[in-house]
C-alpha cells in the first residue's frame, strides 16, 4: 500500500479568526476527500490540520504510490488557491502494513504499520524542505514518472526525496 500524510500549514489561530481557520480546514478536508477518492484512495483518518490517505486498499492499485504523490500535488494546488500564505506539506511512504476492519464494520478499516508513521514523519520534514517528500521504497516505484528533486536525510528514516509531477 501507499500512505499519503498531508498537513495544511500557515493556520495561525492567534491572528486568524475562528471562522477563517474553520474555512481553511473545511476546504482542505473537502478537497482531500474529493482528490483522494477520485484517485482510487480513501481517507484513513483526519486529525486537526492533518489527513492520512491510503492507496492500494481495499482494491489493489499498481500505481498506489503515484496516486499518493498526485493527490499531494493536487491538494497543495487546491490550498494555494485559497491565498493567505497557506501551503501543504506532505509525505508519501509505501510498504507492507496491517490493514483491517475496525469493530467488524467492513466500511471502517484502518492501517497500522511503518508506511503510516513514515508518511507522517516525511510530512513533518517537508515543512522545512520541499512540499512533498517520498521514501526510498516509494521513489523506486515512481522513478521515471516524477521529477526528482533534492535528497534529504531524515533521522530515523534514512534518505527522503523531494518529488514533483507536472499535470
Amino acid at each position: 500500500i501507499a500512505v499519503m500524510c498531508a498537513s495544511v500549514e500557515g493556520i495561525d489561530i492567534d491572528s486568524l479568526p475562528p471562522e477563517g481557520a474553520a474555512q481553511v480546514l473545511e476546504t482542505f478536508l473537502g478537497a482531500s476527500a474529493e482528490i483522494v477518492n477520485g484517485l482510487g484512495g480513501r481517507i484513513d483518518a483526519s486529525v486537526g490540520e492533518r489527513v492520512f490517505a491510503v492507496f492500494g486498499y481495499p482494491r489493489d492499485d499498481a500505481q498506489a504510490v503515484f496516486h499518493g504523490v498526485r493527490a499531494a500535488v493536487q491538494l497543495s494546488r487546491a490550498v494555494q488557491r485559497l491565498g493567505g500564505g497557506f501551503r501543504v506539506s506532505a509525505g508519501v511512504a509505501s510498504g507492507q502494513a496491517l490493514v483491517g476492519q475496525v469493530r467488524g464494520d467492513p466500511t471502517d478499516a484502518t492501517v497500522l504499520g511503518a508506511p503510516l508513521w513514515r508518511a507522517a514523519r516525511l510530512a513533518d520534514e517537508a515543512r522545512d524542505a520541499t512540499p512533498l517528500l517520498v521514501d526510498d521504497a516509494s521513489l523506486e516505484l515512481v522513478r521515471g514518472v516524477v521529477t526528482v528533486g533534492k535528497k534529504k536525510s531524515v533521522r530515523g528514516l534514512g534518505r527522503a526525496w523531494g518529488v514533483s509531477i507536472e499535470e
